[in-house]
């Protein structure tokens, strides 16, 4: 192409993008990494952007884990969890499972979403690899698993095992369930299991039930602020956000709660910015 052609087509692009209409397409809302986003009905709600830990991950091993180490990569899971980061994202394949699970021990698992893969094809290797998930990352339970590197154009017959796994996995949460409920019917007004039932409940994408379960624990106790605290941050999870702020009223009403706790639990991060939960706060300060 010769240079004059080349700037004529140069102008002319440059003067195509100048006029793109990009404030009519632009949404009214910033977005930003830290905003929370709801994960279909599954329940799980987690940052918009997810920390990483397997650039160039293979052979059980990645740029994060080679040059930052165990300590180094918990270290940075654990920066993007103050600046409200809470979706990590792991692997097999990047060998970075004990880097998790040590920024793991430095906060609160249910604050944190995991994903995590598997490259085992097999039902019997799934269900090995799960369990083995597990115990390299410390936690009793996984958020999200997917089948890794996945291209042959059949995997939905040919992967079948491995999905029965999955699938099986999930329907262990369910039973988890039936526990809570087997105990509940002799202890019916344990409110922590009430509680801790409903926020399994929110996982697996039951918000009405898990609301039934948050109902019974107020009848049970209904002045007890952790009680009530514990109701609106499961209600702050599901998106009922005014509902979240009436029993956050309620609570500073019934008893006392810390500022920094209230600000900065990632529960109720679908309240910032709302103006009663500013006043709330304010009040709380006071």
């Amino acid at each position: 192409m010769k240079r004059r052609t080349f700037i004529r087509n140069s102008v002319a692009g440059a003067a195509f993008l100048s006029a793109f209409p990009y404030e009519a397409l632009a949404l009214e809302q910033k977005l930003y990494p830290h905003d929370r986003v709801k994960l279909g009905n599954t329940g799980i709600e987690m940052s918009r952007m997810a920390m990483g830990t397997g650039t160039h991950g293979f052979g059980g091993a990645s740029n994060q884990t080679r040059q930052l180490g165990i300590k180094g990569v918990a270290d940075l899971l654990r920066a993007g969890f103050d600046e409200g980061i809470n979706f990590w994202e792991t692997a097999d394949q990047y060998g970075s499972h004990p880097h998790v699970g040590t920024a793991l021990k430095k906060v609160e698992r249910e604050k944190v979403v995991i994903l995590t893969k598997t490259n085992s094809k097999t039902y019997e290797d799934v269900k090995k690899d799960l369990d083995r998930f597990r115990q390299e990352l410390g936690t009793d339970y996984l958020d999200i698993i997917l089948l890794h590197a996945i291209t042959d154009p059949e995997w939905n017959q040919n992967m079948k095992g491995a999905m029965e796994a999955l699938a099986e996995a999930k329907e262990e949460a369910r039973v988890a369930i039936d526990v809570v409920e087997q105990h509940l019917e002799w202890h019916p007004d344990d409110v922590r299991a009430l509680h801790l039932g409903a926020g399994s409940l929110i996982m697996l994408g039951q918000d009405e039930r898990a609301d039934e379960w948050l109902q019974r624990a107020l009848q049970a106790d209904p002045d007890d602020p952790i009680v009530l605290y514990n109701v609106a941050c499961n209600y702050a999870i599901m998106g009922r956000v005014e509902g979240a702020l009436d029993y956050l009223e309620r609570v500073i009403e019934n008893g006392t709660v810390s500022l920094d706790w209230m600000r900065n639990d990632s529960d109720l991060e679908s309240l910032h910015g709302h103006p009663r939960y500013e006043t709330l706060l304010a009040q709380v300060s006071n």
